[in-house]
C-alpha cells in the first residue's frame, strides 16, 4: 500500500490519533492493532529514505524568509525565522501559534524558480517540547508572492518528538516551478510552534522522456493535456479546454460526435434556407411553415393531440423523423386549399414513424379543396398511416388511413391501415381528385374493407404498392397501372395477373410491380396485353418489341409511316384524296385468294410498291371503278417482283390512269396472267381515255393476248416491256389508242399468232419502237401502223418495201426504227391533201407536188395505178376525164427507204347555191356550226347527189382545212345542223362550204362565198379551277403558299387536251398556325382561246404546322442559387439563344431548371433544363424534343450566408472552484464556430472557461464551411458571481446552573460549520462567535440565548451569510429514554393509498409501508427521504409491502400511481375495453406473442397456421422437438420451424398434404379449436349444438370440447363459423381461456 503526498498524510506509526484526509471528508480512527502498526512502519518510510533513490535532485538555497504573526518570537532568545535556513541544527525558530482560524506561517524565497520535490523539517533543539511541534500544515507555492497554490499538506503529525530530528516529506513531482513557498501551520498542541531547520530539494530532471495524454473536451466535460515524465514521474496538466456545450441540430440531437443529448423542451423545429427555429408546440411550427415556402417542419418527439392539425396553405415538408403523431378526433392531418402543397416524409428511415388517428370518423390524412400532398419518398419512407375507430361507422369509407376528396395525392411509400380503407378517393365534384401511388402497403382492418377504395372515380395511377383488395369504380381497373407496371399476386412480376382473365384477383392481396412485356408467338404478354407494335422496323415490318411481323404493308405519306396487316385496308386508306401521292409498300408476299383490291375513291392518286414481293389472286387484282383514278405500280427492290392474277387491272371509268413502273425505272415486275393484263370498261362516249402506261416488266398470259386494247377511249402507251400471249402480245381494235416506243411483243402460237394484232380500221396505232414477232393489221396496210418518221426493219436490217408496207400482215419478226424520211406531204393545186382522196372537176387539170422531211431525198415520182399496173406520170399535172375514180401514188426515196402515199381522185360537175352563208361567231370549244353557216341552201338537178363540207381557207400555200365532216345535201333544203370536226382556236377565220355533185358518172364541185367565222375565247370562272400541291407548310411567318403550290383548270373545263397556265396569288388566310384555308386570286389571263377575269377567288382548306426549333445556345444563361442545404431549383438568369425565329416574331424560350444533383456549393453542376415556348407567336413553333429537356452542366451553387444560433451565456454562474464554461455551445450548421475570451484571447473551437468571480466577454465567430460564408465576430458578456457561503453557529447545550460554553476560540465543525466552501478553499479569516444576549440566563430550561457569527472572510470568490445557533438549557436527568421521529405521508394520493406503521419511530427501528393502487392502476414510483432530502433504501417485501430503517430525523414517504395499460404500452390497436384485452396482455406477459411489429398486434388479421402452432408451442413452454419436420415449405431457420416439429410430434397436425404444412395459409376457426383440442389431450362426448357443425365433421369433437370448457360460444345465431378465418384476437383469447382453466 502506497500513500502519495497530498492524498494521504505521512505519519509516524506510533502517533495516535492520526487523520486520513481524502476527497473533503475527514475520518478519525484510532489504531490498536500492532499488525497494522507494523505495516505502516514498513510502507510509510520517512521521505529521507525515499529521497536517496532520486538521482535528479539538488539542494536549494533560500535567499529570504519571513514569518507571521510578526514579532511572534518576542521574549524568546535566538528564535528568529532566519534560524530555519542557517544550516545549523542547534538553532531554532519559535513563534506564537494563533490557532487554525488565524494560522502561523513561514514564507521563503529561492534565488530562481524551482521544481520542489522534497523538503525536510527538523524539530527544535533549543526548546524541546513535543507539544510545540507543528501537527498539521500546508505547503503552498507562488511565483509572485501573492497568488498561492497548495502543493502539499500534512494532517495529524509527521515530526519526531525528539529534539533536532529531521523528517523529510515528498512533494508530488511536477513540471511547475515556483520561486516563493509558504508553510502554513494549521494545528499545534501547544501555544508555540518551534522548528530547527527547513531544507529544500529541487528536481533537476530535464523532463525529456515524457508521455502525453490529450483529453478532448466534450459537450459536458472539459479537456486538457496531461504529461508525465517517465524519469522523475513529474506530472503536468495544461491546455485546459472548457466543455463544448451542446450543438443541437435540426433533429434536436446534439451534433457533436459521441453525444446523444436531445432537446426535450421542444416538439418541432422549422428549417428554412437560412435558419432553424424551435417550437414548443407542433401547431405553431406548422402555422409558421405555411408562410415559408420550401421549409421543413421536423418533429422532435412523439405528439398526441385531441384535435386535428389543419393545413390550409403553403408549400413545405413535414418530416416525422421517426416520431409518432396521434390525434384523438377527426383527421390527424387535415390538408386543404388549392395553393397548398405538402410533403410528409420520414428522414429517420430506419426508425418507423407513424400518423395515427383514433376516435369516430378518423382519418390519418385528409386531402381536400384542391390541395397537393406527397406521402413518403424514396429516401424518407417507413411511415405508418393508421386510422382506427372503436365506434360503428355509418358511411363506408369515412375512416380510411388517407382520404382524398379532391386535389392531388402522391404516395411514394408507407403503410396505410384504415378501418374500411387504406386510401379512400371520393370526389366532391368541384376538383376531380388525382391519386398517384409509387409504393406503399394498403390494407383495411374490416373484412369488407379495401386497401384502395374509389367509389366515385378520379384519376388514379399506380406504379407500385401492395394492396389488400382494390375496389374502384372504373371500367378497366387494369388501366390504373402506369406504363411499365402490372398487377401481380406476388411481389415481383412472376405472379403477373392476366387482365383478360383476372378472376377475383383484385379481391385479394395484389402488388403493382415493374413489368416488361414479353410477347409470345401470338403477340400476347402474360399480363394479357397484346403487343401494340408501337416500335416497328419500317423496312421489314418486324416489331422490335415482340419480334413478330407487325405489318405486312406499310403506308408512307410524306414522313409519316403507318403499318397495316391488310393490303385492302392500306389501299383503302391510300385511295383517300387527302393521301394523294402516298405509297403502299408490301413487306411480305400476299395472297388475296380470289379477292380484288377495289379502289373506290375518285380523284385518287397513289403508288403500290411491290418491294420485291409476290402479290397473288385468282381473280382480278385491281379494280378502278371511279372517275379519274391514278394507280402506279412499281418495284423498288433489287429483285424481281411478281403479280399473279386472272387480270391485273379492271379500269371501269374514264380519265383513269394505270402506270406500271416509272420514268426512273422500278419496273422489274413479272406478270403471270391467266386472262389478260387490263380490262377496259365499255360504253363511254367522251373523249377522256382510260390509259395504261407501261415502262417495263414481263407480261406472260395464258390467254390470247397479254394486253387487249379494244374499246373506245382505251389507251395504252408502251415504253418498254416484254408481252407474250397465246395469240400475241397485244391486240388493238375498236377505236382504242395504242402507242409503242419500245418493248418486245411475242406469241406462243407462231403459226396462228402475231406479236401485234390490229383489228379493224378504227384503232389508233402509232408504233415508234419495239420488236414484233409478226404483225397482223386486218384491212389496214402495215404502213398505217407506224408513227410519223418510223419504219419497219426486217431481221436482215433492210426496210420493208412499199409493197410490203401496203400489205396488211407480216409473219416475220420486225422492228420499228426511226425512218430515213419521216414524213411525205402531198399537195394538189398547192393544197395539202390530208386524206387519201381528192374530188376534182371533170375536164379541169390540177397540179401535183410533194414535200418530204427531211427535204433532201433521192427523188419523188407520181404514178397512176390501174389493175395491178403502175404507170409513171411524165407531167406534174393530172386532168380527170370522167367521174370514174383514179388512184394516184406519190413515192419518195432516201437511202433505200421508200415512203409513199395513195390518193383516189374523183370528178364531179358543179352545183348551184341559193342562200349564201353570212359572217358568224362561236365560243371556243363550241361543237355546233352557227346558224349563219347552216342556213346555206343549194339547188341541183334531181337525180344528182350532192355532198358538202365546210373548210377553213388557208392564208398561205397550205391546203384548206376541213371544218366539218362530209354531209349529203338535199336540193332546196338548208345545210342544217352540223358539228365541227375539230376545234378551232380563238380568232377570225375565212370559211366556205365546198360541195360535190354527182350526176351519173359526172362529178363536179362548187364552193360558197367565203365568210368570216369568229371564234371567241372561252370565259373561265373560279368554279373551273382546281388547287394543286400541298395544303400544308411549316410556319415561316408569311402567308405565302406551300412550295409547289399552284392552280390549274379542272378537267373538263378545257377543250380536249388543252392546257392553260393559270397565274395569280395564293396566300393563307393568316400567317399563323391558326390558318384554315388557302386563298387564290386570279390574274387576268387571256391566251387566245381562254379568258380568266382578274379577281376570281378559289378557297382551299389548308393549314400551317408549327416550325420546329432544333438548335439552342445555352451559353447566355446561368442557373445559380445560394446554398440552402437542399437540391431545390435554382434561379435562372439570361436567355437561351436559338436559331429559327422568323423575322421579328414575339417568341422566347422559357427555361425551368430541375433540382440539382447534389446540394453542395460548386460550379459546373448538373441540372436538367425543361424548355417551353412563350410569347405572342409561340403557338407557331414547337421544340425538337417531345419532352423538351436538355442536360445543362454549367449550373452553380454559391455560398450561403453563414448562420449561427448565438451562444447563450450561462446564467447563474457562481464560483465553484473549477473552471466553468461561460456559454452554452451555439449551433451552426454552416461551418466551424470559434471562440475567444476577452480582447486579447486567441480564437479556438473550445468553449471559453473561467474560474474566479468577474465579468467576462466571450467573442465568437463562424469560419464557414465549403457551402457557407463566415459569420462576423460578436460577443456576449457573462458574469460569475460569488459562491454563497454560509457560516452557521452550532447549537450548544448546557445544564441549568452550569457554565456557559466557551466561544472565545471557535473551532470548525465543533463550534461552527461552513457550508459552501469548494474544494480545498478555506476561510482566510475565522468567524467571531458571540451570545445574544451577551450573558445568557443559565437558570431557566429552554433557549437561553442565540449564538451569532460574523467577521469571517474567504476571499472575493465568496459571499458569506451567517446563521445563528442557540444555547439550550436542560435539567440533568438520572433516567434515560429513546427519541422518536415522525414518518410523514401525504394526506391524499391520487389513484391509490399509502399507509405506514408505526407513524413515529426511533432511529434504527423498521418501518413498514403499505401501498394499495385503485382499480385499474399500478404503483409507478415510491420514495422515502430524510430531512436533508437523501433517499433511504427500501426493501420490496411483495404484496405492496416495503420496509426501511428509520434514521435520526423525520422522513417523507411519497408514491405515485399510473393506469394499468401495460398492453397499450406495446400495441396501438388494442384498447383496454376490447374483449381480447386481458388475453393479449396475458399472451405478451407469457412471451407467446410480440405482435406483428410497429407496435401493432393486428387483432383482426387472420391467424396463419404458422402463427397458431407457434402460439401453442410457446404456451407449452417452447419445448425442444426431437426431430425437425420434413415439410418442404418450412425452412429450418424459420421462426416457426421448431413449433411445427413439436406440433407434428404431439399429433396436433400432419400438414396439408403433398409434404407441405402451409405456414402462410389462414387458419379457420374449425382448424384452430382442433389444434387446441389435440394439444390438450382431452376428450369430449356428445354433438356440438351449432347448426353449422355436422356431427361427422372432423372438428365436431373439438368444438364440443371448446364449448364445454368455456373457450368459445360461437359467433351467434347458433353458428360456430367453422370456415371463418380465425383472427389473432380470437386465437389468443382461446389460448388464454384454455390455460386459465388449467
Amino acid at each position: 500500500m502506497k500513500f502519495l503526498q497530498g492524498d494521504i498524510p505521512l505519519v509516524h506509526p506510533m502517533d495516535a490519533p492520526y487523520y486520513f484526509h481524502h476527497g473533503g471528508i475527514t475520518m478519525k480512527k484510532r489504531l490498536w492493532s500492532f499488525f497494522l502498526t507494523l505495516v505502516l512502519c514498513l510502507t510509510l518510510l520517512p521521505a529521507t529514505a525515499l529521497a536517496e533513490e532520486e538521482s535528479n535532485t539538488a539542494a536549494v538555497k533560500v535567499i529570504s524568509c519571513s514569518a507571521w504573526p510578526e514579532g511572534g518570537g518576542e521574549g524568546f532568545t535566538d528564535s528568529g525565522v532566519e534560524n530555519l535556513f542557517d544550516g545549523n541544527p542547534n538553532t531554532s525558530w519559535q513563534w506564537r501559534y494563533n490557532g487554525s482560524n488565524n494560522p502561523t506561517w513561514v514564507q521563503f524565497e529561492t534565488s530562481e524558480p524551482i521544481s520542489l520535490v522534497n523538503y525536510t523539517l527538523s524539530t527544535g533543539k533549543t526548546w524541546n517540547r513535543s507539544d510545540f511541534n507543528p501537527v498539521s500544515w500546508t505547503l503552498n507555492a507562488s511565483n509572485n508572492g501573492e497568488d498561492w497554490v497548495q502543493i502539499g499538506s500534512i494532517m495529524g503529525g509527521g515530526l519526531s518528538s525528539e529534539p533536532a530530528q529531521s523528517s523529510s516529506f515528498k512533494v508530488s513531482p511536477s513540471f511547475d516551478k515556483y520561486k516563493y513557498f509558504e508553510l502554513r501551520f494549521t494545528q499545534c498542541y501547544g501555544g508555540r510552534i518551534t522548528l530547527g531547520e527547513i531544507e529544500l530539494e529541487q528536481s533537476t530532471c530535464p523532463h525529456t522522456n515524457c508521455e502525453e495524454t490529450v483529453t478532448l473536451p466534450t459537450c459536458t466535460k472539459g479537456g486538457s493535456t496531461y504529461r508525465k515524465c517517465k524519469t522523475c514521474h513529474a506530472t503536468q496538466t495544461t491546455d485546459f479546454k472548457p466543455a463544448l456545450g451542446h450543438d443541437f441540430g435540426e433533429d434536436g440531437v446534439c451534433t457533436r460526435s459521441g453525444c446523444t443529448a436531445k432537446r426535450s423542451d421542444f416538439q418541432a423545429v422549422l428549417k428554412t434556407a437560412s435558419d432553424l427555429q424551435y417550437y414548443t408546440r407542433v401547431y405553431e411550427a406548422l402555422d409558421a411553415a405555411q408562410s415559408k415556402p420550401n421549409s421543413t417542419v421536423r418533429l422532435l418527439t412523439d405528439i398526441e393531440s385531441d384535435t386535428s392539425f389543419t393545413i390550409t396553405s403553403g408549400s413545405f415538408t413535414l418530416d416525422l423523423a421517426g416520431c409518432e403523431l396521434t390525434v384523438a378526433n377527426g383527421a390527424a392531418l387535415d390538408i386543404k386549399g388549392s395553393s397548398t402543397n405538402v410533403t410528409i416524409c420520414n428522414s429517420a428511415n430506419t426508425q418507423q414513424a407513424s400518423v395515427k388517428a383514433t376516435g369516430n370518423y378518423a382519418k390519418a390524412v385528409c386531402v381536400d379543396d384542391g390541395a397537393q400532398v406527397q406521402l413518403g419518398s424514396a429516401t424518407g419512407g417507413n411511415i405508418r398511416f393508421i386510422a382506427q375507430s372503436s365506434a360503428a361507422v355509418e358511411l363506408v369509407g369515412e375512416v380510411p388511413a388517407a382520404e382524398l376528396r379532391d386535389g392531388t395525392l402522391t404516395i411514394f411509400s408507407g403503410e396505410f391501415t384504415g378501418k374500411s380503407a387504406g386510401v379512400y378517393v371520393a370526389s366532391n365534384g368541384i376538383h376531380p381528385p388525382t391519386l398517384v401511388i409509387h409504393g406503399g402497403k394498403f390494407s383495411a382492418t374490416e373484412a369488407t374493407g379495401s386497401g384502395l377504395y374509389a367509389p366515385n372515380g378520379g384519376t388514379i395511377t399506380l406504379s407500385g404498392g401492395e394492396y389488400h383488395k382494390i375496389s374502384v369504380n372504373v371500367d378497366d381497373p387494369f388501366a390504373l397501372t402506369a406504363d411499365g407496371c402490372a398487377f401481380s399476386v406476388k411481389s415481383d412480376d412472376s405472379g403477373v395477373i392476366d387482365r383478360t382473365n383476372p378472376g377475383d384477383a383484385l379481391d385479394g392481396t395484389v402488388y403493382v410491380v415493374s413489368h416488361t412485356h414479353n410477347f409470345q408467338t401470338n403477340a400476347k404478354c402474360v399480363c394479357g396485353l397484346t403487343c401494340l407494335h408501337a416500335n416497328v422496323d419500317t423496312d421489314t415490318g418486324i416489331c422490335y418489341d415482340c419480334n413478330l411481323q407487325a405489318g405486312t404493308v406499310k403506308l408512307t405519306k410524306g414522313s409519316t409511316v403507318t403499318m397495316f396487316n391488310s393490303l385492302p385496308a392500306a389501299v383503302t386508306e391510300a385511295a383517300k384524296v387527302e393521301n394523294a401521292s402516298s405509297i403502299v409498300a408490301l413487306l411480305t408476299n400476299i395472297d388475296l385468294s380470289d379477292s380484288s383490291l377495289d379502289i373506290g375513291n375518285p380523284d385518287c392518286d397513289f403508288t403500290i410498291d411491290l418491294n420485291g414481293k409476290e402479290l397473288k389472286t385468282t381473280g382480278t387484282l385491281f379494280k378502278l371503278p371511279a372517275y379519274k383514278q391514278t394507280l402506279t405500280i412499281i418495284n423498288t427492290a433489287n429483285k424481281q417482283a411478281k403479280i399473279a392474277a386472272a387480270k391485273a387491272f379492271d379500269i371501269g371509268h374514264v380519265s383513269s390512269v394505270v402506270n406500271i413502273g416509272q420514268d426512273s425505272g422500278h419496273s422489274n415486275i413479272r406478270f403471270n396472267l391467266t386472262e389478260t393484263l387490263v380490262e377496259y370498261a365499255t360504253g363511254y362516249h367522251v373523249n377522256a381515255p382510260m390509259t395504261v402506261n407501261i415502262y417495263g416488266g414481263e407480261y406472260n398470259c395464258k390467254g390470247d393476248y397479254a394486253l387487249n386494247v379494244s374499246v373506245p377511249y382505251a389507251a395504252a402507251n408502251i415504253m418498254e416491256g416484254e408481252f407474250s400471249g397465246k395469240l400475241g402480245g397485244i391486240y388493238a381494235a375498236g377505236g382504242a389508242k395504242l402507242s409503242a416506243s419500245g418493248g418486245k411483243f411475242l406469241t406462243s402460237d407462231t403459226e396462228n399468232g402475231y406479236g401485234l394484232t390490229v383489228n379493224g380500221s378504227d384503232a389508233q396505232v402509232a408504233l415508234s419502237g419495239g420488236e414484233y414477232q409478226g404483225i397482223q393489221a386486218d384491212t389496214r396496210e402495215l404502213s398505217g401502223l407506224l408513227a410519223g418518221g418510223y419504219g419497219f426493219k426486217k431481221e436482215n436490217d433492210s426496210w420493208l418495201s412499199t409493197d410490203e408496207l401496203a400489205r396488211s400482215d407480216i409473219k416475220k419478226s420486225v422492228t420499228v426504227e426511226k425512218a430515213a424520211i419521216s414524213s411525205l406531204t402531198v399537195k394538189i393545186n398547192g393544197e395539202e391533201v390530208t386524206g387519201d382522196s381528192y374530188v376534182g372537176v371533170i375536164g379541169k387539170a390540177f397540179s401535183l407536188s410533194a414535200v418530204t422531211v427531211p427535204a433532201e431525198n433521192d427523188g419523188v415520182k407520181w404514178f397512176q395505178l390501174s389493175e395491178g399496173s403502175k404507170n409513171e406520170l411524165t407531167e406534174s399535172t393530172f386532168t380527170p376525164v370522167s367521174s370514174a375514180p383514179v388512184t394516184l401514188r406519190c413515192e419518195a426515196q432516201k437511202d433505200g427507204y421508200t415512203i409513199f402515199k395513195d390518193i383516189t381522185v374523183t370528178a364531179v360537175v358543179a352545183v348551184g347555191i341559193v342562200t349564201q352563208p353570212t359572217n358568224a361567231s362561236v365560243a371556243y370549244g363550241d361543237t355546233a356550226l352557227p346558224n349563219e353557216l347552216t342556213n346555206l341552201t343549194t339547188e341541183f338537178e334531181s337525180g344528182n347527189t350532192v355532198s358538202a363540207q365546210w373548210f377553213v381557207q388557208s392564208s398561205d400555200a397550205k391546203p384548206d382545212i376541213a371544218l366539218t365532216e362530209l354531209k349529203s345535201l338535199t336540193s332546196q333544203t338548208a345545210y342544217g345542223e352540223a358539228a365541227f370536226s375539230h376545234t378551232l382556236n380563238a380568232g377570225s377565220y375565212s370559211v366556205y362550204c365546198k360541195m360535190t355533185i354527182k350526176s351519173g358518172s359526172i362529178i363536179s364541185t362548187v364552193t360558197s362565198n367565203v365568210v368570216t367565222l369568229t371564234v371567241q375565247p372561252k370565259v373561265l370562272t373560279a368554279q373551273d379551277l382546281a388547287y394543286t400541291g400541298s395544303t400544308t407548310k411549316n410556319y415561316d411567318g408569311t402567308t405565302s403558299a406551300p412550295a409547289g403550290a399552284g392552280v390549274s383548270v379542272r378537267s373538263g373545263a378545257l377543250v380536249g387536251s388543252d392546257t392553260l397556265n393559270v397565274t395569280g396569288t395564293i396566300v393563307y388566310d393568316t400567317k399563323d398556325v391558326t390558318a384554315t384555308q388557302l386563298i387564290f386570286t386570279s390574274d387576268a389571263i387571256e391566251n387566245g382561246n381562254y379568258r380568266l377575269p382578274a379577281g376570281e377567288v378559289l378557297t382551299v382548306p389548308a393549314g400551317i404546322t408549327p416550325k420546329m426549333l432544333t438548335e439552342f445556345d445555352f451559353s447566355g444563361i446561368a442557373v445559380t442559387k445560394v446554398y440552402d442545404g437542399g437540391t431545390s431549383i435554382g434561379t435562372l438568369t439570361g436567355t437561351v439563344g436559338f436559331n429559327g425565329k422568323v423575322n421579328t416574331d414575339d417568341i422566347s424560350i422559357k427555361v425551368v431548371p430541375s433540382v440539382y444533383a447534389d446540394a453542395n456549393v460548386g460550379q459546373k453542376k448538373h441540372v436538367t433544363l425543361t424548355l417551353s415556348l412563350e410569347g405572342g407567336d409561340s403557338e407557331n413553333y414547337t421544340l425538337a424534343k417531345e419532352d423538351a429537356t436538355y442536360e445543362f452542366t454549367a449550373a452553380s451553387i454559391t455560398k450561403a450566408d453563414g448562420r449561427v444560433i448565438a451562444p447563450k451565456r450561462v446564467d447563474g454562474l457562481r464560483y465553484n472552484g473549477k473552471m466553468q464554461t461561460l456559454v452554452t455551445g451555439d449551433s451552426s450548421t454552416t461551418g466551424e464556430i470559434q471562440y475567444r475570451l476577452g480582447e486579447s484571447g486567441t480564437y479556438g473551437t473550445t468553449l471559453p472557461q473561467a474560474k474566479d468571480v468577474g465579468s467576462y466577454k466571450v467573442y465568437y465567430k463562424v469560419i464557414g464551411d465549403s457551402n457557407h460564408k463566415d459569420v462576423e465576430e460578436k460577443f456576449v458578456t457573462v458574469e460569475i458571481k460569488a459562491a454563497e457561503l454560509t457560516v452557521t453557529a452550532k447549537d450548544k447545550n448546557a445544564y441549568i446552573g452550569g457554565k456557559t460554553p466557551d466561544l472565545s476560540k471557535p473551532e470548525l465543525n465543533k463550534d461552527y460549520t461552513v457550508d459552501g466552501l469548494i474544494g480545498k478553499d478555506h476561510l482566510t479569516k475565522e468567524p467571531i462567535l458571540a451570545y445574544d444576549p451577551a450573558t445568557p440566563d443559565m437558570t431557566k430550561i429552554g433557549e437561553a440565548a442565540k449564538i451569532t457569527a460574523n467577521g469571517a472572510d474567504a476571499g472575493s470568490n465568496y459571499s458569506i451569510t451567517y446563521a445563528a445557533g442557540k444555547l439550550t438549557l436542560s435539567r440533568r436527568s438520572s433516567s434515560s429514554g429513546s427519541v422518536t421521529y415522525p414518518v410523514n405521508v401525504p394526506d391524499k394520493t391520487e389513484n391509490g393509498s399509502v399507509t405506514v406503521s408505526p407513524k413515529n419511530a426511533s432511529k434504527g427501528s423498521t418501518v413498514i409501508i403499505t401501498v394499495t393502487p385503485d382499480s385499474g392502476y399500478v404503483l409507478e414510483t415510491i420514495s422515502v427521504t430524510d430531512k436533508n432530502g437523501n433517499d433511504l433504501k427500501l426493501s420490496d417485501k411483495g404484496g405492496g409491502k416495503y420496509t426501511f430503517t428509520m434514521p435520526a430525523s423525520k422522513v417523507e414517504v411519497k408514491a405515485t400511481f399510473m393506469e394499468d395499460n401495460s398492453v397499450l404500452n406495446f400495441f396501438y390497436d388494442v384498447s383496454n375495453d376490447a374483449y381480447y384485452y386481458e388475453a393479449v396482455k396475458w399472451a405478451v406477459e407469457n412471451g407467446i406473442t410480440g405482435g406483428v411489429g410497429n407496435s401493432l398486434f393486428a387483432p383482426n388479421q387472420p391467424c396463419t397456421r404458422a402463427q397458431i402452432v407457434t402460439f401453442l408451442w410457446r404456451a407449452a413452454g417452447s419445448p425442444e422437438p426431437k426431430n425437425m419436420s420434413n415439410f418442404s415449405d418450412v425452412p429450418a431457420d424459420s421462426y416457426y420451424a421448431k413449433a411445427v416439429a413439436w406440433a407434428v410430434e404431439n399429433g396436433i397436425t400432419t400438414g396439408t398434404g403433398d409434404g407441405k404444412f402451409g405456414p402462410d395459409a389462414a387458419c379457420t376457426r374449425a382448424q384452430s379449436v382442433t389444434f387446441l383440442f389435440r394439444a390438450s389431450k382431452a376428450s369430449a362426448n356428445g354433438a356440438p349444438a351449432f347448426s353449422d357443425v355436422a356431427a361427422t365433421a372432423y372438428y365436431a369433437e373439438a368444438v364440443k370440447w371448446a364449448t364445454d370448457n368455456g373457450i368459445t360460444n360461437g359467433i351467434g345465431d347458433n353458428l360456430f363459423g367453422s370456415d371463418n378465418d380465425c383472427t389473432r384476437a380470437q386465437i389468443v383469447t382461446f389460448l388464454y381461456r384454455m390455460y386459465q382453466e388449467n
